[in-house]
């Protein structure tokens, strides 16, 4: 025999079960959620729980990795519906919780799922999308490590990020991956969707990469639906599974080249997390662009002016996703550059041939030569500078991982 038990009740009451549920002597036992519901026990029914509306809490994690191991959500399968009639359906945690049982999506209609809480969710077991899925993302981010498969896919919205990293198999979705406002890691080849589903990144989206394996060009770039992809396209860095944020730690160093011929015009090179990029550039158009993600990049690769004329630089996020960008490398190119919404840094090393450095809304500048130069060098940065608008900022930096340094050079400037 199977026994449910039905949450239900006003969306403003929330249900918590602190205690461990456990089946029915000789029979099973599930849970069907209507209502907000936190589940914090080691539980071990068999029945699984159904999320037909509401937010359902995870207030503890599995106790151990293999699917079907006890823990808030019992034995059993996770379902997330629509068939009850919910109109509302969101994914909550206390702290960082990790989930191993498998997880289905049977959203027809009504299809987006929200993320809150506080701490990192993980979902170690197979995910099944029977259609596609809209996720909305606090600020706390989601990780499938489980193989996620079916006719589905994604879109994302909010600044979390949700990273696709199966710790065995291959991602097997069919549905391809939209960003329009959001961020989004494939950990490697492997997590990406089924062949001929394709990737899109919108002007405010982000969509990353962190393997540094294999073809970048074939197994990553050329998943985009080129001409559509107006925003961010990364390039990330994992430790332990989890992306490192940190640039003085350990961060992937990407050394193949990067072509984004066919991408719009507006399309950047971004980080959601870490990533080094010493592999050559070969641009949309006449612009070198970055930007969007709201992590660190440092770029060592020599940038030039193209065929065509005249090269610039282009450092432009999304205000709640802005990049730092530092450049390391012997830059040639003549344009200039402009910086919104994020921050160029440039290394201890000569600045670019010629071009002024225009500064716009939400801008920083810094550079690292000014402490080594003294008020030669700084004259020299802050003579390149032209400030566009209020609220920008100019500074000088040092390396990560890099010393304290005393400054002594001029750092005042009539226009800035």
């Amino acid at each position: 025999h199977t026994r449910y038990i039905s949450v239900t009740g006003v969306q403003t009451c929330a249900l918590p079960i602190s205690g461990a549920i456990s089946d029915l002597t000789g029979g099973t036992g599930g849970i069907d959620v209507s209502s907000d519901t936190t589940l914090k026990g080691n539980s071990t029914f068999s029945g699984g729980v159904k999320l037909y509306s509401g937010v359902l809490t995870f207030g503890s994690s599995s106790s151990s990795t293999a699917a079907g191991s006890s823990g808030p959500l019992g034995t059993g399968p996770l379902v997330i519906s629509t068939a009850g009639g919910g109109y509302f359906r969101g994914l909550a945690t206390l702290g960082a919780q990790m989930i191993a049982n498998p997880v289905t999506f049977e959203v027809a209609d009504q299809p987006y799922i929200y993320r809150f809480g506080t701490g990192s969710l993980t979902l170690t077991g197979p995910v099944s999308l029977n259609s596609s899925i809209a996720l909305s993302m606090n600020s706390e981010p989601l990780y499938l490590n489980g193989v996620v498969s079916g006719a589905g896919g994604f879109s994302s919205s909010g600044p979390g990020v949700v990273v696709l990293n199966p710790a065995s198999g291959s991602n097997t979705f069919t549905g391809g991956v939209t960003v329009d406002f959001g961020r989004f890691v494939f950990g490697s080849a492997s997590a990406l969707p089924a062949a001929g589903a394709a990737l899109v990144s919108g002007y405010n989206g982000y969509i990353g990469y962190g393997s540094n394996t294999g073809a970048i060009q074939s197994d990553f770039l050329a998943r985009f639906d080129k001409a559509a992809t107006s925003g961010a396209i990364g390039l990330d860095t994992f430790v332990g599974g989890k992306l490192n944020q940190d640039p003085a730690g350990s961060v992937t160093l990407f050394s193949q080249q990067l072509n984004l011929t066919g991408f719009s015009s507006t399309a950047r090179i971004g980080s959601a997390s870490t990533a080094r990029l010493s592999g050559s550039i070969i641009p949309a158009d006449n612009v070198y662009s970055f930007g969007g993600g709201g992590g660190w990049l440092e770029v060592s690769s020599a940038m030039a002016d193209v065929a065509t004329g005249a090269t610039s630089l282009s450092v432009a996020s999304p205000s709640w996703a802005p990049l730092t960008l530092r450049l390391s490398g012997t830059n040639s190119f003549t344009g200039g550059a402009v910086v919104e919404s994020s921050a160029l840094v440039f290394g201890n090393g000569p600045l670019p041939a010629s071009g002024s450095f225009l500064l716009k809304s939400g801008a920083y500048a810094g550079s690292e030569s000014v402490p080594f130069g003294g008020s030669t060098a700084m004259d020299t940065f802050l003579g390149r500078l032209v400030v566009g608008t209020s609220g920008v900022m100019v500074g000088v930096d040092v390396a990560p991982g890099g010393s304290v340094f005393p400054v002594t050079a001029k750092i005042g400037r009539a226009h800035v």
